[in-house]
């Protein structure tokens, strides 16, 4: 699997030391779950996913702590990113050629729901700049005047303008994250 690079992004559900303590053992599970999977010759995200809720559900601890996962594997030599996910939100794929926004959103439940998460797979062809971003929720919620707000469209929209710039990263840094304590950010952000 030399060519290939597997990203997981997560989000345990619950609020500060609550959802940190768990994070570890989720962590772990998914580090086993992905080693003994390329040990098998299993690289498919869908089939890392079922490892991985199948593991969770028979944890009595974690069974109860539900959480979201994108796991996408980047297969370099075949230019391609094949994803899967658990209750999380749509990954954002960007095509250069066009500047054309797909959101593509997974079928998979929450992970610990149910035995079977019902976990597929998509396979996102990549062309020279195109561009994938996995987020967690923190990242579309904001604090309005009505109180706490989520808007993922809205984060698209925002996002779009900064896709396919020389150096979109640092773009994306600049324009959604601040070195200030924001009173706008209601949850912990994570953008891949």
């Amino acid at each position: 699997l030399d060519d290939h690079v597997i990203v997981v992004l997560g989000d345990v559900m619950g609020k500060k030391w609550g959802a940190w303590f768990f994070s570890f053992n989720f962590l772990s599970y998914i580090r086993s779950a992905i080693r003994l999977c390329v040990f098998d010759g299993i690289s498919s995200p869908a089939s890392i996913l079922n490892k991985i809720n199948r593991i969770v559900c028979l944890d009595p601890v974690l069974g109860d702590v539900l959480s979201t996962l994108s796991l996408m594997m980047i297969d370099k030599s075949a230019s391609k990113v094949y994803y899967a996910g658990a209750g999380d939100l749509p990954i954002i794929h960007f095509k250069k050629t066009g500047g054309e926004i797909t959101c593509v959103q997974s079928e998979g439940l929450l992970l610990g729901v149910l035995e079977n998460g019902l976990y597929k797979e998509d396979v996102l062809d990549m062309h020279p700049g195109d561009q994938v971003v996995a987020i967690t929720d923190g990242m579309i919620d904001f604090m309005g005047e009505n109180g706490k707000t989520s808007d993922y469209t809205l984060f698209v929209q925002k996002l779009g303008r900064l896709l396919g710039q020389t150096d979109t990263y640092k773009e994306i840094k600049n324009e959604m994250f601040s070195d200030n304590e924001d009173e706008s950010v209601v949850d912990d952000r994570s953008l891949v």
